[in-house]
């Protein structure tokens, strides 16, 4: 579905992040969004570390362009692609 859309964060966890966003007085104009994994998984599955990593230099050269002030990482993916180990199943 994003990727019909061409945008990040659509149907319920986008309706939960804009409202995330409101909470914090932000709206997506003001936020850099991007992915860990650039490209969409068969059957739009969990991707595997090996797919992370592919996209690993990728995210790195994104959040070095970016002058951020804070990185908030949205869910599982996006924990493992910035190096930060995850125990949780869900």
């Amino acid at each position: 579905m994003e990727n019909e859309l061409g945008r990040l964060f659509v149907r319920r966890v986008g309706k939960f992040l804009d409202r995330l966003l409101a909470l914090a007085d932000l709206s997506r104009a003001e936020v850099y969004l991007t992915e860990a994994v650039r490209y969409p998984t068969p059957k739009n599955r969990m991707p595997n570390r090996k797919e992370i990593g592919a996209c690993k230099e990728f995210l790195q050269v994104q959040l070095e362009a970016v002058q951020h002030k804070l990185i908030v990482a949205l869910g599982k993916v996006a924990l493992q692609a910035l190096g930060i180990r995850v125990r949780c199943r869900y």
